[in-house]
């Protein structure tokens, strides 16, 4: 997601050294699903005490070398090249003062994207491939779809022929029921009557997840 974020390749694939990402990754989205699950938490300031522990780590020290060069790396890039969706923080401005985002915003900025952009993006679309791999009938059906309504790959863009593929909406949309991008339970309130989960009923205005 390096180059969709930033434009930027990460090379995590290739390069055995940066394995620590994926633990760091681990490691934040567990934070962040405490937290969402207990608010009340954030009161104690548990963040800083766990993020004073962790950047004493080698995981942390690795973690804050690596953000710190990759984020620098981006920002001292020609405003020619693209940098992916961070372009849009970048061209940002202070809707009170007018002015652009501070160098020391940009680097946080660009650091949360990398966690809270790209890792969730990446994880829908692995969930997305996984399922129709494994569902040849729901494969095919969405193939052809596709192909009904695109005769070649550089016509494929936002627009009604893409808002079309109504079956390609399911597949995303399932999936990601299924296997939610987010380091958290996707809850749903229980409409009016009620409904029955694997054979229990739940009552109206209960949350489920």
């Amino acid at each position: 997601m390096g180059d969709f974020g930033f434009g930027q390749k990460i090379g995590s694939m290739g390069n055995p050294k940066l394995n620590f990402l994926f633990e760091v990754l681990r490691n934040y989205s567990w934070r962040m699903g405490v937290y969402a699950e207990s608010p009340r938490l954030t009161v104690l300031h548990l963040e800083t005490i766990v993020s004073l522990l962790t950047y004493r780590t080698k995981l942390g020290t690795e973690w804050q070398k690596w953000s710190n060069k990759f984020a620098s790396t981006i920002l001292e890039t020609p405003r020619s090249r693209s940098k992916g969706r961070f372009e849009v923080i970048l061209d940002s401005k202070d809707p009170s003062t007018g002015k652009p985002p501070l160098q020391q915003e940009l680097l946080a900025d660009a650091i949360f994207l990398m966690l809270a952009g790209s890792d969730t993006s990446a994880t829908a679309m692995s969930a997305i491939f996984f399922y129709l791999v494994e569902n040849a009938v729901q494969y095919t059906r969405l193939i052809t779809e596709i192909r009904d309504r695109f005769s070649d790959v550089e016509d494929i863009h936002s627009g009604s022929a893409l808002a079309s593929c109504t079956y390609l909406t399911a597949c995303i949309e399932e999936s990601m029921r299924m296997s939610p991008p987010a380091p958290r339970a996707i809850w749903r309130e229980v409409d009016h009557g009620g409904t029955a989960i694997d054979g229990k009923y739940i009552p109206a205005g209960y949350d489920v997840g």
